[in-house]
């Protein structure tokens, strides 16, 4: 009975490495095929995105973009410097009648 364990083991084992190395094989192959495509997808998408610039697509973008810092650097200057604030303090020391 063990010697036939032992057979059954290394009929497992052989098949196993067979699944293994097929695949191993398949996935290499799959690599090569991506491989060979990202390089042309991104090249497309690097000209049609250039294109796209010139053509002046993103350019409402670029606008948005630079105006939100400059909108919330003119409030801080208006809100610090410009604005004036006068403020009206009104103490509670506690007693009755004295409001200061």
């Amino acid at each position: 009975m063990g010697a036939r364990n032992n057979e059954r083991k290394d009929e497992w084992e052989e098949e196993y490495k067979r699944w293994k190395a097929e695949k191993e094989l398949k996935k290499a192959k799959k690599l090569e095929e991506y491989a060979v495509d990202f390089p042309e997808i991104f090249k497309e998408e690097k000209e049609k995105k250039s294109e796209e610039i010139k053509a002046g697509k993103g350019k409402e973008w670029k606008i948005v973009i630079w105006l939100i810092p400059v909108l919330i650097i003119g409030y801080l200057i208006y809100a610090n410097f410009i604005a004036t604030q006068e403020f009206d303090y009104t103490y509670y020391i506690g007693s009755e009648g004295i409001i200061i």
